[in-house]
Formats: structure tokens, sequence, C-alpha cells
């Protein structure tokens, strides 16, 4: 136990420092720790279970395959939605809308969409605008790489103020880059 509460901080703490090969380390090593999965598995536990996997996808995100991320926290969905902790839910469902628009499928493929429109539908139960900034912003960004470019930009221009709300700097300047990618691909300077 104490070992899986050392693992899964030491994993926050390097990935909070862009140490995305320590954090996977650290966050695998606790998921291998981890007794084997129950159908009736402790609130505790299976709290435990979907940190440590959503650490291991967030440190893992830019050196894994999309179909392993996908596979993995497609194993933890139904234990996060059991769990009914939707602070715990939305980074989920976050996680395989990118991982599933990584792959190339579009937004409006069908476990893509279910997954956009879970983290809106939580967004709004917990009243926190900025999960439909991260969904406006996902959108966007693919629309401006894939098509309709001009339906990114505008979904983009949407997104970019939320996440300026938000304060979150660094989504909002990913954001603005695309957003100005978009702008060149449509020559509208």
């Amino acid at each position: 136990e104490k070992a899986l509460e050392y693992l899964a901080a030491a994993g926050r703490f390097a990935l909070e420092r862009n140490a995305l090969t320590e954090a996977y380390s650290a966050f695998d090593r606790a998921a291998k720790l981890l007794p084997p999965t129950a159908d009736a598995e402790e609130e505790r536990l299976l709290r435990r279970r979907i940190e440590i996997e959503l650490g291991r996808h967030k440190a893992g995100f830019a050196f894994r395959s999309a179909d392993d991320l996908i596979g993995d926290l497609e194993a933890i969905l139904p234990a996060a939605e059991r769990l009914g902790d939707l602070t715990l839910t939305a980074p989920v469902h976050l996680g395989l809308a990118l991982a599933r628009l990584q792959r190339g499928e579009p937004a409006s493929a069908p476990l893509v969409k279910r997954s956009l429109d879970r983290v809106a539908e939580i967004g709004e139960t917990l009243h926190d605008p900025s999960l439909l900034a991260l969904t406006l912003a996902l959108i966007g960004l693919t629309q401006v790489f894939t098509g309709p470019i001009r339906d990114g930009v505008r979904t983009l221009e949407e997104a970019v103020p939320l996440l300026e709300q938000r304060q979150d700097f660094i989504g909002a300047a990913f954001a603005r880059g695309a957003l100005a990618i978009g702008y060149a691909n449509l020559g509208e300077f």
C-alpha cells in the first residue's frame, strides 16, 4: 500500500516536471503492484486503479500507440463510471477522445462523440466551463488539420478565450497555434 502511494506520488511529481518516461515508469510500477481486478473492488482500490491508469495515460501519451492508450482507458471506463466521481470520469473520456482523434477518427465518430458529449455533460453538471473549452479545443484542432478548416477556426475562436479564462495557458497556446495554421490555410492573415 505504501509503495503504491509513493510510486503514484513520484509519478505525479515527474509528470509535473515533464519527465514523461520517469512518470510513466513510476505509474507503470504502481499498476503492476495493484491486485488483480475484482467485480466488487472496494472504492479506495478502484479510485487508486483509475488514478494510476490516468497517470500512465498522461505520461505515455507522447510515446505509446493510440491503440494501447485507448485499450487501457476503455478498461477503466466502466469502473470510473461505476465509482461516480465525475472528476475522474471526465479525464478518462477526454483521454479516449484525444487518443481516437490522434488515431485519425473524426469528432463525429460514435465513440469520439460519446466521449466528447460525456465530458460536456460532466462540465454542465459540475458547472465547469473549462471542460467545454477542452472539448471545443479538441474538435477545433482536429478540424483545422483534417477539415473542414473553416469550422475548426470557428471552434478554436470559441475555445481560446475559454481556455484563457481557465488559465490553461499551455492549452490556449496550442489552440492559438492551430488557429494561426487554420487562418494561414484559409489565406486569412
